[in-house]
């Protein structure tokens, strides 16, 4: 991974483009998994950011900083030096699902945090993953403030209520996600592979 903790060196439009398309594929992949939890529990952050103030500060502002430097500046750059790149990625997300508690947020946080940690292995740079963060909570903000209590209840799918659009576009964005895991699995066997020390001929 490149050391380009606070700058914009290794800031690769294409590579924060792509981790922003998976973070919309990625949360649709999942809201079946999402939906069979109890809606309920996650209700009180829908609340809190509809009151505004210190929960929206927090959520568009805070968090997207003081986050990123602690579970992917520290955390997983740590613990990527120590046991490499897929260890460090996928402990630091499960830590970082964990500690929002809230079950729907701690499934969505470990994919997020995924991707976010893939984009900040590739680039270095921790400013690409707190842009990333921020834009994400930015949109499940906005999409909370815009929710009525009808369409608060509905899934996406009973939102598009057809499933003619609705099923090929959710096989697209899993496609998106499957694909992506297996080119950067692919990928990193080849790095893997690239590294390997020659054995010198006798």
């Amino acid at each position: 991974m490149k050391n380009n903790f606070f700058t914009f060196k290794g800031f690769h439009p294409a590579t924060v483009l792509w981790g922003l398309i998976l973070l919309g594929a990625t949360a649709v992949a999942i809201e079946p998994v999402l939906n069979l939890f109890p809606a309920e529990w996650y209700a009180p952050v829908g609340e809190r950011i509809v009151n505004g103030g210190w929960a929206m500060l927090a959520a568009l502002v805070i968090a997207p900083i003081v986050e990123e430097i602690l579970f992917r500046g520290l955390l997983q750059r740590w613990l990527v030096k120590k046991w490499g790149p897929w260890v460090g990625i996928l402990v630091a997300s499960a830590v970082f699902g964990l500690v929002h508690r809230i079950p729907q947020q701690m499934v969505a946080g470990f994919c997020m945090g995924a991707i976010i940690g893939w984009t900040y292995w590739r680039t270095g740079s921790l400013l690409a993953a707190m842009l990333l963060h921020a834009i994400n909570n930015a949109l499940s903000v906005f999409l909370t403030l815009f929710e009525n209590e009808r369409t608060a209840a509905l899934s996406l799918r009973q939102t598009i209520d057809n499933d003619a659009i609705y099923l090929p576009f959710y096989l697209l964005c899993v496609a998106l996600v499957v694909g992506s895991l297996i080119i950067a699995i692919l990928r990193q066997n080849r790095v893997v592979r690239n590294r390997e020390p020659v054995e010198e001929s006798h």
